[in-house]
């Protein structure tokens, strides 16, 4: 987890751009649903004000960008971003709530909000990386359950990763 947030972190100086505000945005996000997770490791619960919080820089963004090149554009993609990785989640919790909590939903519907803000299509990668992740810590450990969050996280900061490195068109 936090070599995915570290990863961020360094790559955002590297390639910061006149939008600064957006990079540290998702920064702050992945450093809020990072400790999410480490809750979601030691307790398997996700606690609300978390997430809340983590929803905080992306408003936050959303409203610099009211002030600067308005937010009409970015909308729509924040919330189909957060519909995107959030709805699947929720089939699955409602299918199977012992599968998967209501928190890792709710995690993410903020982080695909998030990613909403770079590009509402990175929040389908990003879960299907989450899953992979954590299907693959599963077979690993032999386990029939394991915490979502970590996953989550890794997948959302590894989908910014890329999409700074490739030039995404908010990095343009």
């Amino acid at each position: 987890m936090a070599v995915a947030v570290g990863a961020v972190a360094a790559a955002v100086p590297w390639r910061l751009s006149e939008s600064w505000w957006l990079e540290v945005g998702l920064v702050a996000v992945l450093l809020l649903a990072g400790m999410a997770v480490v809750v979601d490791i030691t307790d398997h619960r996700i606690p609300d004000r978390l997430v809340l919080a983590s929803l905080v820089p992306t408003v936050a963004v959303l409203a610099v960008r009211v002030g600067s090149d308005g937010a009409g554009a970015a909308m729509p993609d924040v919330l189909f971003g957060a519909v995107a990785l959030a709805l699947p989640l929720l089939v699955a919790h409602l299918t199977s709530p012992a599968a998967l909590g209501f928190g890792d939903v709710k995690l993410g519907g903020a982080l695909g909000a998030a990613l909403g803000l770079v590009d509402w299509r990175c929040s389908v990668v990003a879960l299907c990386i989450a899953s992979g992740l954590t299907a693959a810590v599963a077979l690993v450990r032999r386990r029939s359950t394991v915490a979502f969050a970590p996953g989550l996280v890794a997948g959302t900061a590894l989908v910014l990763v890329l999409a700074i490195f490739e030039g995404s068109p908010t990095w343009r």
